[in-house]
């Protein structure tokens, strides 16, 4: 069972490249502050986000930290969101869901239900972390 105390943030940025850029940046701050990420992105990069590494890129061993998955739908979304519960190898310390907006088609009870289950595994991550 998990204790439900967390030092965890849900962030909704905006739907555009500009939100892109900014959600991946943070993924790659947390990256090389040496935390596993989970990020969840709606549709493909073509290239890494330029306002992620300025200048240069960032090295593949921070790259290598930030796992992103593209959910195809809310059914899909949610139950890789769950899944995270299941593999204890992969506890991310950081999850990025870009774009949760877009999966929000069905209903504003699907909307609640997603960012309660965000904030469970959250929580249990924090609590596998001893966070």
């Amino acid at each position: 069972m998990c204790k439900m105390t967390s030092n965890s943030t849900i962030i909704y940025g905006i739907n555009s490249d500009i939100g892109r850029n900014i959600l991946f940046q943070s993924a790659v701050y947390w990256a090389v502050d040496g935390c596993k990420v989970l990020y969840f992105a709606k549709s493909k990069f073509n290239s890494i986000p330029s306002s992620a590494h300025g200048p240069q890129i960032p090295p593949s061993e921070v790259l290598a930290k930030i796992r992103i998955v593209y959910p195809e739908n809310m059914e899909e979304l949610v139950k890789l969101i769950v899944d995270i519960l299941t593999f204890r190898d992969v506890t991310p310390r950081v999850i990025l869901v870009e774009e949760l907006e877009g999966y929000m088609e069905e209903s504003d009870h699907c909307l609640a239900r997603t960012c309660a289950t965000l904030c469970h595994v959250a929580v249990c991550c924090s609590a596998r972390l001893r966070l």
